[in-house]
């Protein structure tokens, strides 16, 4: 037998006469309070049904296990006013706008509008032919049990505009196959869910297919979906409506796209790949046409010196002759003078040749550089009736040497020619070019009497010829000793 007494169930045993109150289950769920006779159901098996505000309670006595029913689980809303069953024996409990039938057999629930139910009598009847009475606050339901139909009706979901940035869209003729720029963000969607029946129990869930992994859930009912960017591609967002009265629910898809900025697109991607070849090639063809302008300019003051200052210092050389035999016999004390001004003109002659010489930018090249130093060499030795020799592995290279590298390497060959003319009472005279790797060998050699170099280091000529080759970088190995002539070693890399 079980009683009621202040809101607690007990169980009352006759066999021994005992009251025992139902508290918790074997789990430690606490019962529910019961109220009223009309909120318990008892069903075979031992099975209590028990309705009340916090939902509905199914307890099984003989397991001592209590399960508990509410709106996660299918309900149509937790505030239950009564329970109690019908001439074919179903469980159906009246809640706020209507009834819910309760399956035993599934444990599932079909929901029944009646709108103005706020809350029932507390047991209803049933008439001969079928027809279920009940009350309710302010109304009498006189309900034909056998036309009883489940809510079927599924609830409203509207898209109501979609902002793209600064821009509103709301028709849907706006919105359909939507393109984006990659500057229209936030991207806002608005939506409402409309639900006669129970809309506080309506939930909404949204996705941006093809950016969201699943549906996200709008738990505050904020009726809107925010994305603050979007990468660029095709996207369909769809939202979904739902009450949990008999499952019915409805959904809306809006599709769009969103376009590529245009640094990510492929004309930008060709116009870079363009430039990029195109600046290289231009930064290539300013650099040709400063080198031909060098070069002109070089060919220019080459021609000018020439021309102008050649010619010049000719004439003064010749000029100082004429005079030097004009007057040679009627003043002998003035030929020393006129013959000092000849050799100086020469010697200005000659190295302004030589300045020409290393201008012109057709003398870059090492054939010209060997052909000039064979020039020279050739004269100056048979001047002094010297044998002179030069070896050119090179001949017929492309090395090319720049302007003031050939100048310095010519002067430093003058140097050492003039200096083995002049003090090494030498008989031969050889100049060796190799290139060896990524260097270029030079080799100038005499067979005269030497000198002891570590006594000679001082000598201004050495350090000339040293200077040289430091500032260009070129390895420099002077070797001489008494008797067994001297030998200049130069290495020059090739860039």
């Amino acid at each position: 037998m079980l009683l009621i007494s202040a809101s607690r169930l007990y169980r009352y045993t006759l066999s021994d006469e005992t009251l025992t109150p139902l508290l918790n289950d074997a789990h430690g769920n606490r019962l529910p309070n019961v109220s009223f006779q009309e909120d318990l159901l008892v069903r075979p098996g031992g099975i209590l049904l028990i309705a009340n505000d916090q939902g509905l309670f199914r307890y099984d006595m003989p397991n001592n296990q209590l399960t508990r029913f509410t709106v996660e689980e299918g309900l149509p809303s937790n505030n239950c006013f009564s329970i109690f069953t019908d001439p074919q024996g179903r469980v159906f409990v009246p809640f706020p706008n209507g009834m819910f039938e309760f399956r035993e057999a599934d444990q599932s629930v079909v929901s029944y509008l009646m709108p103005r139910m706020v809350a029932s009598s507390p047991t209803p009847s049933f008439d001969a032919n079928g027809a279920c009475y009940i009350g309710a606050q302010q109304v009498y339901f006189r309900i034909p049990w056998d036309s009883l139909q489940p809510h079927q009706v599924s609830p409203t979901l509207r898209l109501l505009s979609v902002r793209c940035g600064d821009k509103v869209l709301t028709e849907p003729s706006d919105w359909q196959k939507l393109t984006m720029r990659f500057g229209d963000f936030p991207l806002v969607i608005h939506y409402e869910l409309l639900d006669f029946f129970n809309p506080e129990l309506c939930r909404t869930r949204y996705q941006m297919q093809g950016w969201d992994e699943s549906f996200l859930d709008d738990d505050n009912q904020n009726s809107r979906a925010i994305y603050s960017r979007l990468t660029a591609g095709d996207y369909a967002f769809t939202v979904e409506g739902r009450n949990p009265i008999g499952g019915l629910g409805a959904t809306q898809t809006v599709a769009f796209s969103v376009l590529a900025p245009f640094w990510k697109t492929n004309w930008f991607f060709a116009l870079m790949a363009g430039l990029g070849l195109a600046i290289p090639y231009s930064i290539y063809r300013y650099q040709l046409s400063q080198v031909h302008r060098i070069q002109q300019i070089r060919n220019r003051i080459a021609g000018d010196l020439h021309d102008d200052i050649g010619s010049t210092l000719s004439s003064i050389r010749i000029y100082s002759d004429i005079v030097r035999n004009q007057v040679g016999t009627r003043a002998p004390e003035a030929t020393p003078l006129l013959e000092r001004m000849s050799e100086n003109a020469g010697e200005m002659l000659e190295s302004m040749s030589d300045i020409v010489w290393a201008i012109k930018p057709d003398n870059d090249a090492l054939a010209n550089i060997e052909s000039r130093i064979f020039h020279i060499g050739t004269e100056r030795c048979a001047s002094k009736n010297i044998h002179f020799t030069m070896e050119n592995p090179a001949a017929g290279s492309n090395i090319r040497i720049p302007m003031e590298a050939r100048r310095d390497l010519l002067l430093l060959f003058k140097e050492f020619l003039n200096n083995s003319l002049k003090y090494a009472d030498c008989r031969n005279f050889s100049v060796s070019i190799e290139p060896q790797g990524r260097e270029l060998r030079i080799l100038l050699r005499d067979d005269g009497k030497g000198f002891d170099s570590s006594v000679a280091a001082q000598g201004n000529g050495l350090k000339s010829m040293q200077h040289r080759a430091e500032k260009n970088g070129w390895s420099f190995e002077l070797t001489s000793s008494p008797g067994k002539g001297t030998a200049l070693h130069l290495g020059i890399r090739k860039d």
